[in-house]
């Protein structure tokens, strides 16, 4: 997948996970969750770019191919800016493209090593292998651009609604703690004491 969608997945994580003001600290232990989970879930995006425009070799003589990825990069800017807040979620969502710049580049390890620890976790290994087992190979099928757009749209849809609906609980003229409480957030049980 592209840096966008990456961006975008690690966007939503942070929407769900992570307090919607900058102001708000979150608790150590959710920031390494967040950050986690965007990392193990470039494997599996990585693994339904089957299914998306993603050739595996540039095509600089393809106009479509230059226009796409020209458009990707001021496409990732913007997600990477509006949701900077949580820029080191989205930084971990690119984790395992180390591998390509450290590992292919660099030669400082195998090309792979961090993707393929990625899918080595239980439970992921089975979903991965059954996603590039069911998924068609449009990886040189320009049209398939489109796939990958949906899904962006589909993420920063769902970064926008957990944005939204967290920014509600304890919103300004609220009481933020009987908010959360009454809403079971953070463990709370019930209505708060009043």
């Amino acid at each position: 997948m592209q840096a966008v969608t990456h961006f975008a997945c690690g966007a939503a994580i942070g929407a769900a996970l992570l307090p919607p003001q900058p102001s708000e600290r979150a608790p150590l232990a959710r920031i390494g969750l967040a950050v986690g989970l965007a990392a193990l879930g470039h494997a599996l995006l990585d693994d339904l770019a089957r299914a998306t425009y993603h050739p595996p070799e540039p095509h600089w003589s393809d106009p479509f191919w230059l226009a796409f990825h020209l458009l990707l990069l001021p496409a990732a800017l913007v997600v990477l800016w509006r949701f900077r807040r949580w820029w080191y979620v989205l930084a971990g969502s690119l984790v395992p493209d180390l591998d390509w710049v450290a590992g292919r580049a660099l030669g400082l390890w195998d090309p792979g090593t961090l993707h393929a620890l990625g899918r080595s976790v239980p439970g992921l290994a089975g979903i991965s292998a059954w996603l590039r087992g069911v998924l068609p190979d449009l990886r040189e099928v320009p049209a398939a651009a489109l796939h990958e757009a949906l899904l962006v749209g589909l993420l920063l849809a769902c970064a926008f609604a957990c944005e939204r609906s967290r920014a509600r609980v304890g919103a300004p003229g609220e009481d933020g703690a009987a908010a959360t409480a009454e809403a079971g957030i953070d463990g709370a049980v019930g209505p708060a004491p009043r």
